[in-house]
């Protein structure tokens, strides 16, 4: 990690990213709850919070437009355009409003999906191969530190200051990262040098992402274990609420708690992570982070505070190694040229497994004990650890090439 943090432009890099991601996290929150606080309707925060996920839908197109482009000036183009959008919310003041919000959120997720396939293409351009593992370890510990106290500091200046002092920060952080990035010199491939897509076809050059990771041997499994992890995140949102007001007979909102403590674990998991990647092989650490994860959810059916703290904490340490080993198997297995498109597709192929997670969880815990629908999950993730663990194309090296 010192190798990565003595190079001035990657740390500029690293810094801006984050800094990006806290304005994200403190405006997201926030922006659901000044929602709630508009028009008094829990349906309309439910649909400006999935208004996010709706823009994730296009991540292919997003891809598209990330492969055709230097990326350096892209994301400054979208910092840029971002913060002006978030000036049309600033006399929003009425709930009959709401539409405006709703529609801001939803152009904000798409400027998150050209932000993340930006920052994983000049990732891939500023790191060498064998520190994408270390690089990933540092921004994802960078990040759970900073959720950890954004999304609620989001909400405490909404209350105390009102909305347009939230949006006012998260404009702020755009420039601030903006202006980090400038100062980052980056030597990025001419259009002409960089390998065409294959089809000349609006369609085709979309659909080359899906085609690559259908066609790689070692991201097949990886996304498909993706897939799994995020359903399970997507199930764990009502399981955790089961489990804390039915099992342990706590209120709802200790389940903020909860976060916390997972996300404290988390901050130290995704310290080592980069550590234990050299280690074991990203193939390697993502199997024992789903085999962690599935352990977490089993023993979230115990009726006992204390073993559910220990899943909590187990859940906090599995994430880390899970989300930053499959990050790091797609960016080292994809050429830098089909990046945007692999990266969006993925972002579709892991968001609407967790969407689904979501609804269908909702109907589990009315129709299924809440401990049954714990185990369930666990044999389900262990299911799929065995499966990724069996696929020789991750179990053959600890190191995986560009296919």
């Amino acid at each position: 990690m010192r190798v990565l943090l003595s190079d001035r432009r990657r740390l500029l890099f690293f810094l801006s990213n984050v800094i990006s991601a806290m304005g994200d996290d403190a405006l997201f929150l926030a922006l659901v709850v000044w929602v709630k606080e508009l028009t008094g309707s829990t349906a309309y925060a439910a649909i400006d919070m999935g208004a996010v996920s709706v823009a994730s839908l296009l991540a292919p197109l997003t891809g598209l437009v990330v492969d055709r482009v230097r990326r350096k000036p892209l994301l400054l183009s979208v910092y840029a355009a971002t913060a002006l959008l978030l000036l049309a919310l600033m006399p929003v003041h009425r709930g009959t409003q709401v539409w405006l919000v709703i529609g801001v959120t939803f152009l904000y997720g798409l400027s998150g999906n050209l932000t993340s396939g930006g920052q994983v293409a000049l990732l891939k351009t500023l790191v060498p191969e064998e520190l994408l593992a270390t690089a990933n370890s540092l921004e994802q510990t960078l990040y759970q530190a900073a959720r950890l106290i954004t999304p609620a500091l989001g909400v405490a200046v909404l209350t105390q200051f009102g909305a347009p002092a939230v949006l006012g920060t998260d404009i702020a952080t755009f420039v601030v990262a903006g202006a980090l990035l400038l100062a980052v010199p980056v030597r990025e491939p001419s259009r002409d040098a960089r390998r065409e897509a294959r089809g000349t076809h609006w369609f085709a050059e979309t659909s080359a992402g899906f085609r690559f990771l259908a066609a790689s041997p070692v991201l097949r499994p990886t996304v498909l274990a993706e897939a799994v992890g995020f359903l399970a995140f997507g199930l764990l949102v009502p399981l955790g609420m089961q489990v804390i007001t039915v099992g342990l007979h706590y209120p709802p909102s200790f389940l903020g708690a909860t976060i916390t403590i997972q996300s404290v674990f988390g901050v130290a998991s995704a310290a080592l992570t980069g550590r234990l990647a050299r280690r074991f092989g990203d193939p390697g650490l993502m199997v024992a982070g789903l085999g962690l994860f599935a352990a977490a959810c089993s023993l979230l059916a115990a009726p006992a505070m204390p073993v559910v703290l220990g899943a909590i904490a187990l859940l906090g340490c599995s994430i880390p190694w899970f989300l930053i080993a499959s990050s790091t198997l797609v960016q080292k297995a994809t050429p830098l040229d089909l990046i945007g498109r692999v990266s969006g597709a993925n972002t579709l192929a892991v968001m609407m497994p967790q969407g689904l997670g979501n609804i269908v969880g909702a109907a589990m815990v009315v129709a299924l004990p809440y401990r049954l629908m714990a185990i369930l999950l666990a044999a389900l993730l262990a299911l799929t650890t065995l499966y990724t663990a069996s696929r020789p194309a991750l179990s053959g090296s600890r190191e995986i090439a560009i296919s």
